[in-house]
């Protein structure tokens, strides 16, 4: 895709919706880090040289910010996550990944597929007629994120093994194989994860003696006018972990799971 002028972000293609979905989660990822979001040029401009969206200061750390229909796979890139480990070091070793889900199908079947199942519509397309329709949705469908440490994120890369992106058709890209159970699963039995990943030296940094866990917590927050509620599933060590849930711009409560 071709990012240059503002006709890109046409909400009537499906490459213009993708890129204006990308443009909102970095602006309700700015927004939890209490960061102004730059106009929509600055922002291309700075897509197009950065292998991070932002660099927090008062966290003192680098993040990357991702948005994802549950329906797809998460975009990421072998070759952008090697990029971003080259970049961590003094003055900033710590960096992140800030990935949004949102809902995009009917909960009731509609149509046959090919092969003869019961297919649902994606819902984005519906609210395509404009970028306050397709803010309004995604909103309201954001259910779930994942903050996961950069260094951790490239190890279950390794295990997970990557494939060929096809859709880039100007250069060939490899995309992780990791889902979305990867990351709570992980989250879920971190102990064991960090063992599986040849990082058993860093288990003092990321758990309390005796803890297999990092519970998951429950984000209540706003973008302009709109409320934003998601689970949160925290996959970052502990001084990083406790230096971004001290700084969320919104309300943070413990689930009971």
């Amino acid at each position: 895709m071709s990012y240059t002028g503002l006709k890109c972000f046409s909400p009537y293609t499906n490459d213009g919706r993708q890129l204006f979905v990308s443009y909102f989660f970095d602006k309700l990822g700015r927004s939890l880090m209490k960061v102004k979001m730059p106009s929509k040029q600055k922002w291309l401009d700075g897509k197009c040289r950065n292998h991070f969206d932002l660099n927090h200061e008062k966290l003192r750390a680098l993040i990357e910010f991702k948005g994802s229909s549950a329906a797809d796979q998460i975009k990421l890139f072998e070759d952008q996550l090697e990029s971003q480990l080259k970049e961590l070091g003094f003055p900033i070793d710590d960096g992140l990944t800030l990935i949004f889900s949102y809902r995009n199908k009917e909960k009731k079947r509609d149509g046959i597929s090919k092969k003869g199942n019961r297919i649902r519509r994606r819902l984005l397309k519906n609210c395509a007629k404009s970028h306050y329709g397709i803010s309004k949705f995604l909103t309201k469908n954001t259910n779930e994120a994942y903050a996961v440490e950069t260094k951790f994120l490239e190890k279950l890369m390794r295990k997970k093994g990557t494939t060929d992106y096809e859709r880039d058709l100007i250069r060939n890209r490899r995309l992780a194989s990791i889902k979305r159970s990867d990351f709570k699963s992980a989250a879920k039995n971190i102990r064991e994860t960090l063992a599986n990943l040849g990082l058993s030296a860093d288990i003092p940094s990321w758990l309390p003696p005796g803890a297999k866990s990092i519970p998951t917590r429950v984000v209540e927050t706003k973008i302009g006018r709109h409320s934003v509620n998601f689970k949160l599933f925290l996959l970052l060590p502990n001084g990083l972990k406790v230096r971004l849930l001290r700084h969320l711009n919104g309300v943070v409560k413990k689930t009971l799971d």
